[in-house]
């Protein structure tokens, strides 16, 4: 099953989203209405591994917004205790 929340009510519940998560349910977080990441279990990981990406597959990635993310993320996991 998966569950759509909003990246605010990610921060909130991060807690329950985390055990739902080890219980077998993805997360996807969700920002201005679009998929910003999806969280899944370790074992419930498929994941296809691609060799050979070159610079022409993410010439219109917004790494700004990436890294801008990123440190969102890194923030809520910090405010766990699970970082630094």
């Amino acid at each position: 099953m998966t569950k759509k929340v909003n990246l605010e009510e990610f921060e909130a519940s991060f807690p329950e989203l985390a055990s739902a998560v080890k219980q077998g349910e993805e997360v996807v977080i969700e920002k201005s209405g679009q998929t910003v990441m999806k969280i899944v279990g370790v074992e419930n990981r498929k994941r296809k591994v691609k060799f050979g990406l070159g610079e022409e597959q993410f010439k219109d990635f917004d790494w700004e917004e990436w890294d801008r993310l990123d440190e969102e993320v890194h923030k809520i996991w910090r405010k766990f205790g699970y970082m630094d």
